[in-house]
């Protein structure tokens, strides 16, 4: 237990640092995601459509086509869902008024769309009893508007490496891709794919099941098969350099820990994640074992100052073991 206690004593005498420490640097490493807070009505003056509860989501897959030199995205989102209601004859989406709908699809047959403001009624093209499974793809695109704690940015890091990123806490997924907006209905699972340039790799949730070159676009498919709140999903894409560390459970499963940084971070990142597994292993061992063990826990560099704990992969604007601790 002396390594535990240790790590313990590391956690509070961290966050009485952050208390105590006002430098303008320290700030901005761990602070700048916490001071955009002003920002945040922008995102929580969002009411979920009553209809949300007339479905059940019960799967998304995200095709998406990614240039980080580019402030732009476009693709395809899946739905798959079940009827709560008899006579389930539309569904409404949630997607931000400036991306424009290309297609909305069953299978090939188009299906009938009205857009109001950011809202999508989709017209089913039959009408479901309650428990009935239905399913539709739209495909869009543009250049997202971000708000609150920025949603969808461009950022820059190193030599002028660019890179895309995406923190969509609590109500901003919509505003980047076409979703149902809810805190109330977790997805059951997503499939995440993302085409970019051969030289930019992206991370997201669950487990990296494709990464592949062909004609000079990488594919990087990441599956994650847990429930997922919808504003938990995210991406980011960009120059990547990336090494594996482990943490041993209690009851034997190793569980790989994945660190994808920048490469002028590199040197700092592996002095300081190490303590991850650490603290994985001590949390598992207070109270339950982590809950993503068969998939991966992770950390993804961007570009904003403090961390977001995106599910299985926390996005991270610096590696201070505090920081660590509380992603």
């Amino acid at each position: 237990m002396n390594r535990y206690f240790t790590i313990i004593l590391l956690i509070f005498f961290g966050q009485s640092l952050y208390a105590q420490f006002s430098s303008e640097a320290f700030y901005k490493e761990n602070f700048l995601h916490e001071a955009v807070c002003s920002h945040a009505p922008l995102k929580s003056q969002f009411t979920e459509n009553a209809r949300h509860g007339d479905w059940d989501l019960t799967y998304n897959k995200l095709e998406l086509t990614i240039n980080p030199e580019k402030y732009y995205i476009e693709g395809t989102v899946h739905f798959a869902f079940s009827a709560r209601v008899n006579q389930l004859s539309s569904v409404i989406i949630d997607c931000s008024e400036v991306l424009e709908i290309v297609a909305v699809k069953a299978g090939e047959t188009d299906l009938d769309f009205s857009r109001q403001g950011d809202q999508i009624t989709i017209t089913l093209p039959r009408v479901l009893a309650a428990g009935e499974t239905g399913a539709c793809t739209v495909a869009y695109k543009g250049a997202p508007t971000t708000t609150g704690f920025g949603s969808f940015t461009q950022n820059f890091h190193g030599n002028q490496i660019p890179s895309i990123e995406t923190l969509s806490e609590p109500y901003g997924a919509k505003e980047w891709w076409p979703c149902k907006q809810s805190l109330a209905d977790k997805i059951d699972s997503i499939d995440v794919v993302v085409h970019s340039p051969v030289a930019y790799e992206t991370a997201s949730n669950g487990l990296l099941i494709e990464n592949t070159v062909s004609k000079g676009v990488r594919t990087c498919h990441w599956k994650h098969r847990h429930p997922i709140v919808t504003y938990l999903v995210f991406i980011t894409t960009t120059v990547y350099e990336k090494y594996t560390e482990y943490a041993t459970l209690g009851d034997g499963t190793r569980v790989p820990v994945l660190n994808y940084v920048f490469p002028s971070s590199l040197s700092n990142a592996k002095q300081n994640t190490p303590v991850t597994s650490q603290l994985i292993e001590l949390y598992s061992e207070l109270f339950i074992d982590y809950p993503f063990k068969d998939e991966k826990y992770g950390h993804a560099q961007f570009s904003w100052g403090g961390g977001m704990e995106h599910q299985t992969m926390s996005s991270m604007g610096a590696f201070t073991p505090s920081l660590i601790a509380h992603e």
